[in-house]
């Protein structure tokens, strides 16, 4: 899953990914990425103006942290776009996995998505549901909006939506 972040200054954007257990935080590796944990990320309060991040939030194990983090290094009137696969026919969030005392409990069927860095995959913790604006609302997003773009020309054909949040 990758995470991108950018800081204040607009020219000198921050890439980050959670690459492996083995490396430190905030590590820079090839390519220019910095290792960040979405649920401890290692920016201070306040002093990003936007963040993108292209489905990852399904692969973290607790979510509603990692939203709350989001928001905590959001700077006021800061935005994020998010994508992230979002059942609408379901009211409320699926857990399908969690992290237990002796590692991942799988509490559905194992799902895995593609993954750049595991020929694997990458486990899907969670599936979206309605109460995810909650979530969002909760972590300190003050407004939600969701987009479903479709543009034939570019090869996008709708169906994800991006759901754009402000602090």
């Amino acid at each position: 899953p990758w995470h991108y972040l950018a800081p204040g200054d607009r020219r000198h954007p921050v890439r980050s990914m959670m690459l492996a257990a083995r490396f430190a935080i905030r590590m820079i590796r090839r390519g220019g990425f910095r290792h960040e944990n979405v649920v401890r990320l290692s920016f201070e309060d306040m002093s990003l103006d936007f963040i993108v991040s292209n489905d990852v939030f399904e692969h973290v194990a607790d979510p509603a942290q990692a939203f709350r983090e989001c928001a905590r290094v959001l700077k006021p009137g800061g935005v994020m776009f998010a994508t992230f696969p979002f059942f609408s026919d379901m009211d409320r969030s699926r857990t399908r996995a969690r992290l237990g005392s002796s590692g991942v409990e799988h509490l559905l069927p194992a799902e895995y998505h593609g993954d750049p860095t595991s020929s694997s995959g990458a486990l899907v913790f969670t599936d979206f549901g309605g109460d995810v604006f909650d979530m969002l609302g909760e972590a300190g997003f003050n407004k939600v909006q969701v987009e479903v773009f479709h543009h034939l020309e570019l090869g996008h054909l709708g169906g994800a939506p991006v759901f754009i949040v402000t602090r």
